[in-house]
């Protein structure tokens, strides 16, 4: 149980940086808890909010929506990221791209339709 919603906590949606800061967009929750709701297993995060010092230390793109609390990164449960994309799909979220290497999905509720892979490093963009 968490206490943020139902499934998840505070921490997990906080930046990872130490600095404990986070953005709440109860849009966001509520996309998590669909999509954890439909995949039935539980849904481990691997990035939610971020500071604008912890995205740049993680490489993460100028601008990122990860720095408003408007995108997540998810890992299945049991490594299957097939299943897990199939429910995310499911709402349709702006953004959504899978990162099959490192194991996660990232979602976000951007204002751009975008779907892309990322292989060998490199993003192959689907739509967007």
């Amino acid at each position: 149980m968490g206490d943020i919603s139902e499934h998840l906590k505070r921490e997990e949606i906080q930046c990872r940086c130490g600095c404990k800061s986070i953005v709440r967009i109860n849009t966001m929750i509520d996309l998590f808890e669909a999509i954890r709701e439909e995949y039935g297993h539980p849904i481990m995060v691997n990035s939610w909010y971020r500071c604008i010092r912890h995205n740049k230390h993680v490489g993460g793109t100028f601008g990122s929506l990860h720095m408003t609390g408007r995108a997540m990164d998810i890992r299945p449960h049991a490594n299957d990221l097939k299943e897990l994309y199939k429910a995310c799909e499911k709402f349709a979220p702006p953004g959504l791209g899978t990162y099959p290497e490192k194991g996660f999905i990232h979602v976000d509720i951007g204002n751009r339709y975008q779907r892309w892979v990322m292989r060998n490093g490199k993003h192959v963009f689907l739509f967007g």
